[in-house]
C-alpha cells in the first residue's frame, strides 16, 4: 500500500470520516454576527452537515469504482486507446449512456 501512494489518500479519508455529531458536543454553539445580528449553529449540526457531504461522496466514489466503466475490461480497452478509466471517465460514460438517470441523481444530491 504504501508503494503505491494511496495511503495518503487513505490516511485523508480516514480522517474525514471522524466529522460525525459527539454527544459531549450537544452544549456547544458556534456563533456569527452578520450586519448586528447574532446567528448561533450547534456544533454538531455543522458537523452533521460536513459527514454528510463526506458520506455522499464515499457513496458516488464507490459506485462509480464497481461500475461497467471502471472494469478491468474498460481499463484495458482505454489503455490501448489511450485513455485512463478514472473516474470522470466513468461519469462521461455514464452521462453519454444514461443522461436522465444520472441528471435525476445530481438533482436529487444537489437538493439534499
Amino acid at each position: 500500500m504504501r508503494n503505491t501512494g494511496h495511503h495518503k489518500w487513505l490516511i485523508i479519508e480516514i480522517v474525514l470520516m471522524f466529522f460525525m455529531p459527539y454527544p459531549f458536543l450537544n452544549n456547544y454553539t458556534y456563533y456569527e454576527v452578520y450586519n448586528s445580528v447574532r446567528y448561533d449553529y450547534k456544533i454538531n449540526s455543522l458537523l452533521l452537515v460536513v459527514m454528510t457531504f463526506v458520506r455522499l461522496h464515499q457513496l458516488v466514489r464507490c459506485s462509480l469504482i464497481v461500475s461497467y466503466w471502471t472494469s478491468p475490461r474498460s481499463q484495458r480497452v482505454c489503455a490501448m486507446n489511450g485513455v485512463t478509466a478514472s473516474n470522470m471517465f466513468a461519469i462521461k460514460s455514464l452521462m453519454k449512456a444514461k443522461p436522465y438517470t444520472v441528471l435525476g441523481i445530481s438533482m436529487v444530491i444537489s437538493v439534499a
